[in-house]
This record gives C-alpha cells, sequence and structure tokens, in this order.
C-alpha cells in the first residue's frame, strides 16, 4: 500500500457558505484511510488578530497599522503549521480572502498549492490569477462548465468536484412547531431571489423566505443566519423547499449578471435538501438538475410558473412525498466521503 497523502486543508476565512465545504472536507478527509490530514483554522486565526489590529489601534491612536493588517497576520500563520505538519499539498478551500503572504511562504517552502474553488462560474477570472499565481498543482471546481474554461487560461488542470453533503447532518429529522412551513427558502439573497420571491407572501401559505442580504452584512443580521447544521430541521419540516440557483455576482451598485448558460452544475442546497427526504421545488436553469434527479424534483421557469406549482404542490401531498423519497435515493453517493475518496484524493496523488 502507496504512503499516506498528508494533507493541509486551508479553511477559506468565511463562516458560512464556503466554510461549510471546508468542514465537509475536513471530516470526509479524517476518516479516508490514505490522507493524513492537518487542517489551518484561517478563520480562526482571523479573528483573532481582527481583534488584536483593533485593540493597538484603540490604545495607540498616534501609530500606523496598514490597511490588510489582519490578513498578512492571519495567513502568515499557515507556515508555522506547515512547519510542524510537514504537508504533502495545501489544500486551499476557496482562497479568495487567503492574505498573499500566506501564499508566498507556502510557495517560498516549496509545498504543492491545491484548490477547491467554489465560486465557478461568478468569479472564474479572479480564480484564474490565483491559479496561475500561486503556480497550482491542480485545481477543483464546482462547475462543470468552468473545467474547460480555466484549464486553458491557467494550463493548471482543473476538475470538476460536484457540490456535496454530510449525511451525519443532511439527514430527515423528526421536527416541532416551531420549524414547520408551507413553503421554506434560507441563503444569501441575491438580487434575482429577492425578485422572483416578491409577492410570494401573497399566497395563503405559511412562507418563511430569508436569509442573507448581501448589502447588509452588518454582525446583528449575520447572528439571524441559520447554521447549516440546523438548517436540516427546516427541510424536514417544510412542505416545499425552494431551490433558486443564482445568476449574479457582486452587491448593491456593482452588481452584474453571468451570461444565460453559464452557469451547469447545482449548489449545495439541492443536495442537501434532497438527502434530508424533503420535496424540493427548483429553477430549470441548470442543465445538471434532470441529470441527477431525473423527474424527482419539481422546477418552474419564471414567478408565475412558480406562484402555480406552490399551489399545485400544495394540494397533492402523496406526489411530494414519492418525488422526495426518489430524490433522496439519487443522492446516496453524492456524500463528501464518497467526492474525496472518487475524486479529490486520487487527483491529488497525481498532481504531486
Amino acid at each position: 500500500m502507496s504512503e499516506k497523502l498528508r494533507v493541509l486543508l486551508i479553511y477559506p476565512g468565511h463562516l458560512f457558505s464556503t466554510f461549510d465545504v471546508a468542514r465537509g472536507y475536513d471530516l470526509a478527509l479524517q476518516e479516508n484511510d490514505d490522507v493524513v490530514l492537518g487542517a489551518f483554522a484561517y478563520h480562526s486565526a482571523l479573528i483573532f488578530y481582527q481583534s488584536a489590529v483593533k485593540a493597538y489601534r484603540e490604545n495607540h491612536p498616534d501609530k500606523e497599522m496598514p490597511d490588510g493588517a489582519c490578513l498578512t497576520m492571519a495567513s502568515e500563520r499557515v507556515a508555522v503549521q506547515a512547519v510542524e505538519f510537514k504537508p504533502d499539498v495545501a489544500l486551499i478551500v476557496s482562497g479568495m480572502v487567503f492574505g498573499r503572504h500566506g501564499y508566498e511562504l507556502l510557495m517560498a517552502m516549496d509545498i504543492p498549492i491545491a484548490f477547491i474553488l467554489t465560486e465557478s462560474p461568478y468569479l472564474d477570472e479572479p480564480q484564474a490569477f490565483m491559479m496561475k499565481a500561486t503556480n497550482a498543482c491542480v485545481a477543483f471546481t464546482n462547475d462543470r462548465w468552468s473545467v474547460d474554461r480555466l484549464t486553458e487560461e491557467t494550463g493548471v488542470r482543473t476538475i470538476y468536484l460536484p457540490h456535496s453533503y454530510l449525511p451525519g447532518t443532511h439527514r430527515p429529522m423528526e421536527t416541532n412547531g416551531e420549524h414547520q412551513t408551507d413553503v421554506f427558502f434560507h441563503g444569501a439573497l441575491w438580487p434575482e431571489r429577492l425578485e422572483m420571491f416578491s409577492g410570494l407572501d401573497s399566497l395563503p401559505y405559511d412562507m418563511r423566505l430569508g436569509g442573507i442580504n448581501l448589502d447588509d452584512l452588518s454582525d446583528d443580521k449575520l447572528s439571524a443566519v441559520i447554521d447549516n447544521s440546523s438548517l436540516p430541521l427546516w427541510y424536514s419540516g417544510t412542505k416545499i423547499a425552494l431551490n433558486h440557483h443564482r445568476t449574479c455576482r457582486g452587491s448593491g451598485d456593482e452588481v452584474t449578471h453571468i451570461k444565460p448558460g453559464s452557469a451547469y452544475s447545482l449548489g449545495p442546497r439541492a443536495f442537501e435538501i434532497a438527502a434530508c427526504g424533503s420535496f424540493q421545488l427548483c429553477d430549470d436553469a441548470r442543465p445538471e438538475l434532470t441529470e441527477i434527479f431525473g423527474d424527482s424534483v419539481a422546477t418552474y421557469h419564471g414567478q408565475d410558473d412558480l406562484r402555480d406549482k406552490i399551489g399545485y404542490f400544495m394540494q397533492h401531498p402523496a406526489e411530494r412525498r414519492d418525488m422526495a423519497m426518489e430524490s433522496r435515493r439519487r443522492v446516496e453517493g453524492c456524500t463528501f466521503a464518497a467526492r474525496a475518496t472518487n475524486i479529490l484524493v486520487p487527483a491529488l496523488r497525481e498532481a504531486i
């Protein structure tokens, strides 16, 4: 048997969305018999140095502290862990807010860098820049459409790594009145989602449609975000779980939309809802939906159709139940552990 692969998994810095991807592969690689895993909690380092910089500025108002000092000091801590752990490869999740100094230290130590990209196709340009600037040995993208584009632009082998779910977290759960709704959605409230869901509250059903307003990321708003570990309660307790894929990037006055047809693959919500045994009503924009789910996930096209489909499926509980059961069966092999074993670890071995 070949020697175990030593992987240093670097968390993305955010505490939602991309954090769930890192946590999923953290747990999956811990269980993988071919891997010895080390994890760099970049988010924790960021929190520490943000507090430290704030205290320094308050106590030394006459001293200068350069902008970006938090990113620099937090990211450079990866070198300490790399010296102690001696990884064969540094596997960076997202990488969009990882400090440049951290990248430079890893490269100076001749540690191969690989990426789990989480922002395709929306941010393929900055992701391609990261790949080229770090001479990445391999990259894994979350959208099949971006594979050829990123490979051609960077010369770095890019592999499609579909989204996944954690079977210990995303599973059918017993719920009480607090989590029981007719229609549920929680996630980033991109403008197209706000537009699509506007007016739905006039329907005669118990609706809970909320999440993160990207124009207001204040601490009090973020504290109201439902943690991914708690979402299965809501998915299990709702009759219809909505899933609307994003089509834009940026926020506020800088919102731009991707070209129609330039996003192919499903987001994580599709797998998580199905794994919870919940009925899913999804937009019809992603070709991968029918490849994976066939007819087991209902679709809509436009707001009028969404309203009609909600009304129809609210009146057909047996059809909802049968479709939910079939969609759950179809994602049985879509766990983080399966992706790590079948795609991630073999490709990392080949790359280094």
